[in-house]
């Protein structure tokens, strides 16, 4: 347990020293300029199978965690989303939806250099190799959110279906939160497997990293939204860009937790390649 202490307060010191904080700002930045291109692209997607507008309330329940003023800047956007006609498949679906996907391969590379960063690794491969690779993950990126989608569509009308007792209901919104926590943690383990150039270790599901990194993403999440809704005054200092203003925190919250978590991994595989 000391050694497992120990460990953790070196990732510590060299998160800060890796200056990671300012990294997480960096993707902070970049989500924010390509999240609204990925609800787009998602939005193209389910369109051709369902009514947008079913999309957009179950993406509004899904930010439920989010505060306040954040939920509502995305709501609006995606208000505008579900009025616009219904995509038609053809060339100008495929070009737009290649567009947004570029859009979000950008976050994605940043993301993985940020990463490599953290690993302290220099990432050599070519610029094809690199956009590839961020291409193939943002594409995997939006069929995660919509699972995560159909998650929250499927949960309410099988607990409708069951019926039950109330009890019944809580256990199946329980699991569903556990589902949801598992397959972040394995996102999270994912990007940590594919951003950093180096020699794969030994492969495994997850690790402490994403573990750590999951955890403190959700409990933040949380926390911070409770602090803004409660006791923050950002529509006092803000205005107008108040939600834009949580919700680019709310992001730094996320690549702070991704980073320390890739700091956890560095330092516990170092420990263990080390003779």
């Amino acid at each position: 347990m000391r050694a497992t202490g120990a460990k953790l307060i070196t990732a510590f010191r060299m998160f800060n020293a890796d200056q990671c904080p300012l990294l997480a700002a960096g993707i902070a930045f970049y989500t924010f300029l390509a999240l609204f291109p990925a609800l787009i692209a998602l939005e193209f997607l389910y369109g051709l199978v369902a009514d947008p507008a079913t999309l957009v309330s179950q993406i509004e329940t899904i930010t439920s965690t989010l505060p306040g003023v954040a939920r509502k800047l995305i709501a609006e956007q995606l208000a505008v989303m579900a009025s616009s006609p219904r995509p038609v498949l053809g060339i100008g679906f495929v070009i737009a939806v290649l567009t947004e996907l570029w859009s979000v391969s950008g976050v994605v590379g940043n993301l993985f250099g940020a990463v490599n960063t953290a690993y302290r690794v220099p990432d050599d491969r070519g610029w094809v190799r690199r956009k590839l690779l961020a291409l193939a993950a943002a594409v995997v990126s939006i069929l995660f959110m919509a699972v995560v989608v159909v998650m929250v569509v499927l949960a309410p009308q099988l607990i409708a279906i069951v019926g039950g007792p109330a009890v019944l209901g809580w256990v199946l919104e329980g699991l569903r939160w556990l589902i949801l926590v598992s397959l972040t943690v394995v996102g999270v383990r994912l990007v940590y497997r594919f951003g950093p150039h180096r020699r794969a270790t030994r492969p495994r599901l997850i690790s402490a990293g994403a573990v750590v990194a999951t955890l403190i993403w959700f409990a933040a999440s949380a926390g911070f939204a409770i602090y803004v809704d409660l006791f923050g005054s950002h529509a006092e200092t803000y205005g107008a860009l108040a939600g834009v203003a949580v919700l680019l925190l709310w992001l730094w919250l996320a690549g702070y937790a991704i980073l320390l978590g890739a700091e956890i991994n560095s330092t516990f595989d170092a420990d263990q390649s080390s003779p």
